[in-house]
């Protein structure tokens, strides 16, 4: 029997996440979801404490992902509050 590749791999392993275009960071900003540090002067699209896409935000009313920048919430036209 020919061992199948999946067999290779741990049960639990997940493909790494690919973000959108990083975000560049202002130093003193913080991760909206852990609240650490961010580094600044670094085009980043992950939080490096709590692994967070930072890439994302999400609508205030209906909570749907919108990228960052975005003035508006494309489901259902609620201001994001961004930018």
């Amino acid at each position: 029997p020919t061992p199948s590749s999946s067999a290779d791999a741990p049960a639990d392993a997940t493909p790494p996440r690919r973000a959108a275009k990083p975000v560049a960071v202002a130093a003193g900003e913080h991760c909206t979801f852990c609240n650490g540090e961010l580094p600044a002067g670094r085009q980043i699209s992950f939080c490096p404490h709590c692994g967070q896409d930072l890439t994302m935000v999400h609508c205030p009313a209906c909570g749907s992902e919108l990228e960052r920048g975005w003035k508006f919430c494309v489901t259902c036209g609620r201001a994001s509050g961004e930018g």
